[in-house]
């Protein structure tokens, strides 16, 4: 990978983080709700199935986000890499959600589709069919306590949900650096490897690797046009200027009173970077 490739690289890494949230939450909600459907007595086809494990694996997120503040020490270092606090607190969620579950559907009987499932479901259908009639409805105890535990838990996600964390975010904040950070380091490498570079013109930085940056190992030219080409572009005097070949075609570079490198072709000013920071 060459030098001057890193602007573009760090860019485009910025750009597609949002790539690995949605990956981290897609899975995060279906692993969970996948927990919190296992208490699900009831019988219910694929899709309706499939419905209620994507909204338990939500509601599972949202507590888990909304917990996250109860586990500080898994909010920091190595555990904050792996988002552990949001994890934990997803799995007590969706754990009291299949408990909720659990209790709300443990009479919710469906025949007919226990009928489909014949041998497997076949004990349970008739032990069913001789619950008593109070068991069958929402005036079951047991169906209000399940149905107890679910609204508190939804309601206790909503309320503490402050809005979905960036996960690429506290990856990067795991490592001690801000995206804000790297984005200002893409900016920076674009300025000294000349990303906006006039066409034909190669970064300061890239023509002066054979001589391993040090410009005081090129020979020094006295070309009146390239000193002109310079000082045009710099927009100040040049008192000392070095030569060099790259690629096939002469770059001329000097260093400015005000701390920048500049660097031409014999026509062609190519650009200057800061040699000292602000």
């Amino acid at each position: 990978m060459a030098f001057e490739d890193a602007p573009a690289i760090i860019s485009q890494l910025l750009d597609n983080l949002y790539v690995f949230d949605v990956v981290f939450y897609v899975f995060s909600v279906l692993f969970f709700g996948s927990i919190a459907v296992r208490g699900f007595r009831g019988v219910l086809g694929w899709l309706p199935h499939l419905g209620l494990r994507i909204v338990m694996g939500v509601v599972s997120i949202l507590g888990g986000l909304a917990m996250s503040g109860f586990f500080p020490s898994l909010g920091q270092g190595v555990y904050l890499l792996f988002n552990a606090d949001i994890l934990v607190g997803s799995l007590i969620t969706s754990v009291l959600l299949a408990i909720g579950l659990y209790l709300f559907s443990h009479h919710l009987i469906n025949v007919k589709a226990l009928e489909d499932r014949i041998a497997k479901l076949e004990k349970r259908k008739n032990q069913a069919k001789h619950l008593p009639p109070e068991k069958l409805t929402m005036r079951d105890p047991v169906k209000i306590a399940g149905l107890a535990v679910i609204v508190v838990v939804v309601a206790f996600s909503l309320i503490g949900f402050s809005g979905f964390p960036s996960i690429s975010g506290r990856l990067f904040t795991s490592f001690g650096i801000s995206q804000e950070e790297l984005s200002d380091l893409s900016s920076t490498l674009e300025t000294f490897t000349g990303a906006d570079l006039p066409a034909g013109c190669a970064s300061a930085i890239t023509v002066l690797q054979p001589v391993n940056f040090d410009l005081n190992a090129l020979p020094t030219s006295t070309n009146p046009t390239a000193r002109a080409t310079l000082e045009a572009g710099s927009g100040t005097a040049i008192p000392l200027m070095k030569q060099t070949t790259y690629q096939g075609a002469e770059y001329f570079l000097a260093t400015t009173a005000d701390g920048r490198l500049c660097h031409a072709l014999t026509n062609q000013f190519c650009g200057c970077i800061p040699l000292t920071g602000p």
